[in-house]
């Protein structure tokens, strides 16, 4: 088979979903699946803000606006998110932006660049660029891309770390909102930390986020997301392709219980475990009306992964064509799912458990 390297190789020049077909080919065939190798404060900084409190970037516009209003926009995205008060809106325009500063910390390694939000700051995306209110924006529409590709464009490995980062100290509450973006080509493959979250890392951080896409992002461990002692909140939002060792599409860790709403899993490809998502010590993320489906793991829980004393809980979901060696739609290791008015359905593995696997505790099923 391939190496995780090829993995991300593929991710960068477009092909992750036929590389991921490759791999759903060779676990249906019955042939083993070879093992893979492997902050902010609430202060704003006195900018002049527009009309009803919004700082406005853009990033076609040229550098030097205070971000009063669009002919006057900021053109990066952190400028804003660090001077706008709390309280106060950050608008952004269609285009690509990418990391330029450590709000963080990690200065001054350039991968450790990253995004970060703020209590009580509101970051919406899908702007033209003319707009008076908040109703007229289309994310669809206007694409508004949070990019990781720092370096030499088109190389994953010089990529952000993270394109958000939010450590110890960032300490995020559900004030914290980012809705209407697509974060991508995030690269967590470094030591410790910079090992997780490819997309976004959180740590006893619990932000809003609304109509994000988590697309081709990267990591040891949660490609899209990693989630450590948070609970971030999750509308409407898709998370995949992305690609991991573990966790492709979330990672959720250590009393984690994020709030997953309207959500897609989808097409996230784990080389060990959890291809769409994967559950350690004690997390008890909820899923309401979300659908984990085409999600990859080269060994256990192609659509999750609980493991440790899990405890997540599906109500109105769909599991549904996943792939495994074992556990092709859920694996279950000492843990304990709850699942409400939910279909485990369509799921394959090479080895054992199809629909869902099974080691020394069962899950909950109710009509």
């Amino acid at each position: 088979m391939a190496t995780l390297s090829a993995w991300r190789r593929h991710a960068v020049n477009g092909t992750a979903h036929a590389f991921i077909a490759l791999i759903v080919a060779s676990l249906l065939s019955g042939t083993p699946v070879e093992a893979f190798s492997s902050g902010p404060d609430e202060g704003g900084g006195g900018t002049t803000t527009g009309i009803g409190g919004v700082v406005y970037v853009d990033v076609a516009t040229a550098r030097g606006g205070d971000g009063s209003s669009w002919a006057n926009a900021l053109n990066r995205l952190q400028d804003a998110i660090d001077i706008v008060d709390p309280g106060d809106q950050v608008w952004v325009a269609a285009g690509t932006y990418t990391p330029t500063s450590w709000p963080s910390g990690g200065a001054p390694y350039a991968r450790m660049a990253h995004f970060s939000l703020r209590n009580r700051v509101e970051v919406f995306g899908g702007f033209v660029g003319s707009e008076t209110s908040l109703v007229e924006r289309n994310p669809e529409d206007n694409p508004t891309v949070l990019s990781g590709d720092i370096g030499v464009v088109g190389d994953i490995t010089d990529n952000c770390y993270h394109v958000f980062f939010h450590p110890e100290g960032s300490s995020l509450s559900s004030s914290a909102v980012l809705d209407g973006f697509t974060i991508t080509l995030g690269n967590a493959n470094g030591p410790g930390v910079s090992g997780k979250g490819g997309g976004v890392y959180n740590f006893m951080s619990s932000p809003t986020l609304s109509d994000v896409i988590f697309v081709n992002n990267l990591a040891d461990e949660g490609g899209g997301l990693f989630n450590d002692t948070a609970s971030p909140a999750l509308t409407n939002c898709t998370i995949g392709p992305n690609m991991a060792d573990d966790g492709a599409g979330m990672f959720n860790d250590f009393f984690s219980a994020p709030v997953l709403t309207n959500c897609v899993v989808v097409e996230n490809a784990a080389a060990w475990n959890g291809g769409g998502v994967l559950n350690d010590y004690f997390s008890a993320p909820t899923f309401a009306n979300c659908q984990v489906s085409r999600n990859v793991a080269g060994w256990n829980g192609g659509g999750m992964f609980n493991y440790n004393g899990s405890a997540p809980v599906l109500t109105g979901c769909t599991v549904a064509d996943n792939f495994a060696w074992q556990g092709g739609g859920m694996y279950n290791y000492f843990s304990t799912p709850h699942l409400v008015d939910s279909a485990v359905v369509d799921n394959r593995a090479s080895m054992k458990g199809s629909q869902m696997y099974n080691m020394y505790m069962r899950p909950t099923v109710v009509d």
